[in-house]
C-alpha cells in the first residue's frame, strides 16, 4: 500500500497577538477493545485495523470577526467531530465520488450551522476559511471554503487546486478588475453574516511522488507560486518542506499541511509520519475532549493545533 508522510506547522504573524490559524492532521482506523479474552493479550487491550484514510484540514479566522482565533478552532473541532461520529468514511474506500462529496459538503456545512452556534455574542460574528483533504488513496478530494489554498506537486509541475472564494477571483474570470482594498473580500466562508456556505468539493487521483499542499492565505502573501514551487522541487522530507514555506517574516500567520506520497513500501504497510514538535513554537493546548471519543471507530490525531 502507499506509504504517506505528511507534517504541518504553522506560525503567528506579526501583525496578530495570537494565531488565528488551526490545523489537523488524522488518520482513520476501525477499531475494537477487547475487555476479556484467554488470548495471549492484556484485558482491556485495543485493536486496530488497516488505515481507511487520512484527513487534513487548515483554517483560518476572519479578522473582521470576533475570536478570528477561536473560529478557525471551531471549524477544524466540527469537521473533526463529524467525520467521526457521523460522517460513512469506514464505507469510502472505493466509493462513488459523488456519495464521498455529498458527505463532505454536509460536513462543511454542519460546520457552518456549529459555528454560527457556539458564536458567544449576539449574530454571526465568529467566521473562518477551510481548506479540507481526505484522502483514501488513490481517490483525493478537496472540501474548500474561503481563500486557503491546495495545491498538488506532481512531476516538476505545481497545479492550484482550489478557487479563491473572493470577490477579485469571481471579477478576474470575467475579465474584470477589482479595486486593490477590496480584493481579499470573501464572497464564501465559514460563518460571519452568511446564513449559507458553498462548499467547493472536487475529486482527483494521486500517484505515487505527488507532493499535496494545503496553506493559508498567510503563506501565498509571503510566497508566491513560483517560490512555493520551487521549496516543493527541493524534494525534502515534508518537515523541512513546511519549514521552509512558513518560516518567513509576514504580517499574517502562515500554516502549511505537506503531504508526501513516497514510493511503494513493499512490506505493504501504510505510514504516516508527523512530528508532534509541529505544535507552533510556544503553544501546549492538550488535546480536545471530543479527539479522545472511541466508539466503533477511532480517528488518530497524530499532530494538531486547536484552541479550547
Amino acid at each position: 500500500m502507499q506509504r504517506i508522510e505528511s507534517h504541518g506547522l504553522s506560525r503567528r504573524g506579526r501583525a496578530h497577538d495570537d494565531n488565528q490559524d488551526h490545523y489537523a492532521i488524522a488518520t482513520l482506523n476501525k477499531s475494537l477493545r477487547l475487555h476479556r479474552t484467554n488470548l495471549t493479550l492484556d484485558d482491556d487491550t485495543r485493536v486496530h485495523g488497516n488505515n481507511q484514510g487520512h484527513l487534513f484540514l487548515v483554517a483560518d479566522g476572519l479578522g473582521s470577526g470576533t475570536q478570528p482565533d477561536r473560529a478557525s478552532g471551531v471549524a477544524i473541532d466540527s469537521i473533526v467531530t463529524y467525520v467521526l461520529n457521523e460522517m460513512p468514511w469506514t464505507h469510502m474506500m472505493g466509493a462513488e465520488p459523488e456519495d464521498v462529496r455529498i458527505a463532505l459538503m454536509d460536513a462543511v456545512r454542519n460546520a457552518q450551522t456549529d459555528l454560527r452556534r457556539r458564536s458567544t455574542t449576539p449574530g454571526p460574528d465568529m467566521g473562518a476559511t477551510l481548506t479540507l483533504a481526505f484522502l483514501c488513496w488513490p481517490d483525493l478530494y478537496i472540501a474548500h471554503v474561503g481563500n486557503g489554498r491546495a495545491y498538488l506537486h506532481r512531476e516538476g509541475d505545481l497545479e492550484r487546486l482550489t478557487t479563491d472564494h473572493t470577490v477579485a477571483e469571481v471579477r478576474a474570470q470575467i475579465g474584470g478588475q477589482v479595486e486593490p482594498a477590496k480584493q481579499p473580500v470573501l464572497w464564501n466562508a465559514l460563518g460571519g453574516r452568511t446564513l449559507d456556505v458553498h462548499p467547493e468539493v472536487q475529486h482527483f487521483e494521486l500517484r505515487e511522488n505527488d507532493t499535496l499542499l494545503l496553506v493559508t492565505d498567510g503563506v501565498v502573501r509571503e510566497r508566491d507560486e513560483s517560490r512555493i514551487r520551487a521549496v516543493l522541487e527541493g524534494n525534502g522530507a515534508a518537515e523541512e518542506l513546511c519549514q521552509n514555506l512558513v518560516d518567513v517574516d509576514g504580517q499574517d500567520d502562515r500554516t502549511a499541511i505537506v503531504v508526501r506520497c513516497l514510493p511503494t513500501d513493499r512490506s505493504g504497510c501504510v505510514e504516516t509520519h508527523v512530528d508532534p514538535s509541529a505544535l507552533e513554537e510556544g503553544s501546549q493546548e492538550p488535546v480536545p475532549s471530543m479527539l479522545k471519543r472511541i466508539g466503533r471507530a477511532i480517528l488518530r490525531v497524530p499532530a494538531f493545533r486547536l484552541a479550547q
